[in-house]
């Protein structure tokens, strides 16, 4: 039910015709697209849109980019219903990964002529995506006591900035060295990306879904990577084999050695490689784990306030917070903050010295135990609340270390 067109095979096989005729000096090696997966396996490693998603705690959406290149994959091999599972897979990942599911029923219609399978996808993914937003969203916030509106509707501003916008457009042509303009096929499967980047690009320029350096290109990437193979493919049509070979080759080792000489800290996969195999400070982050472990299980009503790299540790506590410089400007009375020097601090706002010296100012915290890898600060009135906390916190540490 989902098959192409009749229209559409026509049209395929006329482009096989087309093909076939190309002039004999310039022939399409049968091992042609080789070279493609060799440029783009390494270009893949060094993809800033890509990488930029691991540069941060894992997101749901990242998690589930896999199942949506699976779903491309799936349709090349003309199994709509595989496709539709992945589509799904997609879709549980959270309400704006649903938007790329509309990316790849655009996919199945522009590119492979399945009209019936890109239609069922689209709906889907309006379906879910205005079904999340606009009543299970608002309606689980209203159980929760909060206002009923979409929680990011404050960040839409479709029309300020547009500044930043088209440069982020213009960082993207460049991170895919504009191999999308290299023929109808790459620029259709570019345009598919676009669902997914129209959520960027209504977004507020204060909001940091335009900013690079963050997990929101982790979806539009596939189609992206996708667009930049059909653009190779266009060049190998276009040029001789010994014209595009070096091409391929220079490219493709001037791309990643820009890309790796440029990038530094968890955006560079060479330094991230070797920082994790090396590990200097593995024996350390173990004992962290173990001293983290102290802090379960927390007594109701408890507002745990935790700095953003222990955020995977400590992530399934009802009242759990981001630790930053404005909470401590704040009443917390009730409140638990975790700090680490071996965690990330991008948010906290300050340095961690700084965030240590307000904390141990702030007149309603008092300092329970620093390790050295982890300080914890109670609130008075916790402390007087609930005495066996503190004193389960103040117990012998990992490592010997009161």
């Amino acid at each position: 039910w989902c098959a192409p067109s009749t229209r559409h095979k026509r049209e395929r096989e006329r482009e096989r015709e087309r093909e076939r005729e190309l002039p004999a000096s310039r022939p399409l090696p049968e091992n042609a697209w080789i070279w493609t997966a060799l440029a783009l396996l390494l270009i893949f490693f060094a993809f800033r849109p890509f990488l930029a998603a691991w540069a941060r705690q894992t997101h749901f959406t990242t998690l589930v980019t896999p199942f949506l290149a699976l779903g491309c994959l799936c349709l090349h091999k003309n199994r709509p219903g595989l496709a539709m599972a992945c589509a799904l897979l997609v879709c549980l990942g959270q309400e704006r990964a649903s938007v790329a599911v509309f990316g790849l029923g655009m996919y199945a219609w522009l590119l492979l002529g399945q009209r019936r399978a890109g239609i069922c996808l689209c709906l889907l993914s309006c379906a879910w995506f205005f079904g999340a937003t606009q009543w299970w969203l608002p309606l689980m916030r209203r159980y929760a006591g909060l206002p009923e509106t979409y929680a990011f509707a404050r960040h839409i501003a479709p029309l300020a900035g547009w500044d930043e916008k088209l440069s982020v457009l213009g960082w993207l042509c460049v991170w895919t060295c504009f191999l999308p303009f290299c023929g109808r096929r790459a620029l259709l499967t570019a345009a598919c990306a676009l669902p997914s980047l129209s959520l960027c690009l209504i977004s507020s320029p204060a909001y940091a879904m335009l900013h690079l350096n963050s997990q929101y290109y982790d979806l539009p990437s596939v189609f992206l990577l996708l667009s930049m193979a059909y653009g190779m493919r266009r060049l190998q049509r276009l040029l001789p084999p010994r014209r595009w070979k070096p091409l391929f080759l220079a490219g493709t080792g001037a791309y990643c050695a820009i890309l790796l000489a440029s990038q530094t800290g968890w955006y560079n996969p060479l330094v991230t490689t070797a920082r994790l195999l090396t590990a200097p400070d593995r024996q350390e982050r173990e004992l962290l784990r173990a001293d983290l472990a102290r802090i379960t299980p927390l007594p109701e009503g408890v507002t745990l306030y935790v700095q953003s790299g222990l955020g995977p540790h400590l992530a399934l506590f009802e009242h759990r917070y981001m630790a930053m410089r404005d909470q401590l400007e704040g009443p917390l009375p009730q409140a638990l903050l975790v700090l680490s020097p071996l965690a990330g601090q991008a948010a906290l706002g300050a340095d961690y010295a700084e965030i240590l010296h307000r904390a141990d100012a702030h007149p309603d915290l008092t300092l329970v135990t620093d390790t050295g890898r982890l300080a914890i600060y109670a609130g008075k009135a916790l402390a007087q609340a609930h005495p066996e906390l503190l004193e389960r916190l103040r117990g012998k540490a990992a490592g010997g270390t009161p």
